[in-house]
């Protein structure tokens, strides 16, 4: 046949127009002869779609040769509905090579066309179709588009929505496990990965050591192998039904059958458990995918669950097997001595009868045992600090050289955190002997609650120590933006709305601070003397309603043991300066007041600090104010010429007393 009207030399060929006509055929074409055919009875209605097309081009103006060259297209298309199977094989490569002579000609590269593949002879298996693809001809000056990953891809690859990362609570049907799959074991009560990884096993299989990839198979009935895939395609049967067939490759090559195509790629290294086929020396059949197993003999477990073959649980185990590396383990290698690391126990359990990888898993076993059982007896809900507990105020105060503390300071200052951080009220004591220290620890633990927005209360007996300490504290506490109040005896209705709003944090009180008719918006923590706690404090913290504040006790003194035993038996003990120091006192007569000043100078010298302190007769004032003043001023002027001397006395102004004793504890006196 010839083409259509003939084209003037010279004159521009309608590519367009020809590639629109000729698209239709092609893709036709390349289903049934490319790489990713699944439907070969397709090509038997190409003869009446195709000649609607060819009609349309051979109208076109077009070269006589091109006119030809479909001519012997459309004659190539003549008989393709009534032909057999084996003629309309030989019909349709015919095609293809006239389509890729028309396209060498005119410069039109078919897409995605892989190379022509000749034909396989009928068999009653049906079509063979290979999965490794060859790169086909690229389109001139074409982008060269980045290979999208297949849904079925290897768990291992970055962004792949089956890779489960060690993430033991990851959902089944989110990593790669099948959704009737998925179903059916969470109907087995199998729900997430670690309920597979923990699945109790019944029995185990064994099915011999691998042997390599071309080598002489065992007479046995089943055959472990090893080796790398070299190749994958697909059979699909003339009802419809597909069988993976899987190349591998060691010393030679063997073929492995597949019901359902496992998670591999080329060039992985895999073990093969599979059956030997009568009359094939190079076939496996009713292949499965073997966990990579420490020793050489491999094993295929039994875990007996209902509506789910073992088979198909193990391919599941394989699966999940690639992402142990990622798992974290609960124990540090200090802690589990000899025991077998998380993730090497859970890929032996499932690979062998491994009894070191049993007591692995016991072991967890028995510590999440115990560790339910020590929660079912912590009270929960039942405090009032924020978790987690915050660090800002804390970090700011440390800046002040009365507050940074020292690396057994920070030592316990952590225990007290993380007693915040319970389900449970904190109960501390803090014991030492020195005052100022203990003090700083427990400014820190004040600030650390009062950041979370909630109340604290600081009690003592004495109503001269509650001034004192409301003295010594409000400038640093008022500088990170926290309220404070001093209350000695009953608290007044004003100071009650206050505490029931919040608007104030802190509380330096007696113990009517904690009476039942004072309520606080949050009371989080309680803070006093050992002393005070059994004779006043306790009562009144145990009666009030709502939930438990923490409460956290100073000693100055070593506290009995057996009063830890029985009255503090819920009580935490934090000691601080274990070893305690001898004070040495000395009676110095007036006449040797220059040798006291002297060591005093050497004193202050070092960086420490000096007080001098006055007995108080008769409950009253040795000097009056105006004589304490002048003897302050004597000081500083005469043998401590160059260092700052502060005065405190009872009669003087609350802000000069708040002056003087900030100073000193603050080490700015």
């Amino acid at each position: 046949m010839t083409g259509g009207p003939s084209q003037k030399t010279g004159a521009a060929v309608p590519l367009v127009e020809l590639d629109r006509c000729l698209a239709p055929i092609r893709r036709v074409v390349m289903w049934t002869c490319g790489d990713v055919s699944e439907r070969s009875s397709i090509s038997r209605h190409l003869e009446s779609i195709g000649k609607v097309w060819l009609d349309r081009a051979r109208g076109l103006a077009l070269p006589e040769a091109i006119g030809d060259a479909l001519g012997d297209l459309e004659a190539q298309m003549e008989g393709l509905e009534a032909a057999g199977e084996q003629e309309r094989h030989d019909k349709m490569s015919a095609m293809y090579q006239s389509l890729t002579r028309i396209d060498a000609v005119l410069g039109l590269p078919l897409r995605n066309r892989g190379p022509y593949r000749p034909f396989p002879k009928p068999t009653s298996s049906g079509i063979q179709v290979s999965e490794k693809r060859d790169k086909g001809p690229q389109e001139t000056g074409a982008p060269k588009k980045k290979r999208e990953p297949e849904a079925s891809g290897d768990p291992r690859a970055s962004g792949s929505p089956h890779e489960w990362r060690g993430r033991l609570w990851a959902p089944l049907d989110k990593v790669g496990v099948s959704e009737d799959l998925a179903s059916r074991l969470k109907a087995a009560g199998v729900g997430s990965v670690i309920d597979v990884l923990w699945l109790r096993l019944v029995s185990y299989q064994s099915v011999g050591k691998p042997v390599g990839a071309g080598m002489e198979l065992p007479e046995e009935d089943l055959v472990v192998v090893g080796g790398r895939v070299a190749l994958s395609s697909t059979r699909i049967s003339p009802e419809g039904e597909s069988t993976t067939e899987i190349q591998l490759q060691g010393k030679g090559t063997l073929r492995t059958r597949w019901g359902t195509r496992p998670a591999v790629h080329e060039g992985d290294r895999v073990v093969v458990v599979g059956k030997r086929v009568a009359g094939e020396t190079d076939l496996l059949s009713d292949c499965e995918l073997a966990a990579p197993a420490a020793s050489q003999e491999v094993y295929l477990a039994s875990y007996g669950l209902s509506g789910v073959e073992d088979r198909e649980v193990r391919a599941v185990v394989v699966r999940l097997v690639r992402g142990l590396r990622e798992v974290r383990d609960c124990f540090p290698p200090s802690m589990r001595s000899d025991a077998l690391p998380l993730r090497e126990a859970l890929q032996k359990i499932h690979t062998s009868p491994d009894e070191a990888a049993r007591a692995r898993l016991g072991l967890n076993e028995v510590f999440s045992y115990f560790l339910a059982q020590a929660f079912s007896q912590v009270p929960r809900g039942n405090k009032q600090a924020v978790q987690p507990v915050p660090t800002q105020h804390s970090a700011r105060l440390a800046r002040e050289v009365p507050y940074l503390l020292s690396d057994e300071e920070q030592v316990i200052m952590e225990g007290l955190r993380r007693d915040l951080r319970r389900g449970a009220p904190m109960r501390r004591i803090l014991v030492g002997e020195e005052n100022p220290r203990i003090w700083a620890i427990c400014i820190h633990a004040l600030v650390t609650v009062a950041e979370t927005r909630s109340q604290v209360v600081v009690v003592s007996e004495s109503p001269r120590e509650v001034e004192s300490m409301s003295l010594i504290y409000e400038e640093p506490l008022k500088a990170l933006g926290l309220v404070t109040k001093s209350i000695v005896g009953p608290v007044s209705e004003p100071l009650k709305d206050a505490l029931k709003k919040g608007d104030v944090h802190v509380v330096f009180g007696t113990p009517e601070v904690l009476g039942p008719e004072v309520a606080y918006r949050r009371l989080a923590l309680v803070l006093t003397r050992e002393s005070n706690w059994k004779s006043s404090v306790e009562s009144r913290v145990s009666s009030r309603r709502g939930l438990p504040p923490n409460v956290l006790l100073q000693s100055f003194t070593p506290v009995p043991a057996e009063s830890l035993w029985h009255d503090y038996a819920s009580f935490s003990t934090s000691v601080l300066g274990a070893v305690s120091r001898e004070v040495e006192t000395r009676v110095v007569p007036e006449a040797r007041r220059d040798e006291v000043n002297a060591r005093v100078l050497e004193a202050l010298g070092k960086g420490r600090q000096a007080l001098f302190v006055f007995p108080r007769p008769q409950g009253g004032d040795a000097l009056e104010p105006g004589e304490a003043s002048g003897w302050g001023t004597s000081l500083s002027e005469g043998a401590f010429s160059g260092y700052k001397v502060g005065v405190l006395h009872g009669g003087g102004s609350k802000e000069e007393r708040r002056r003087v004793l900030g100073g000193f504890y603050h080490q700015r006196l």
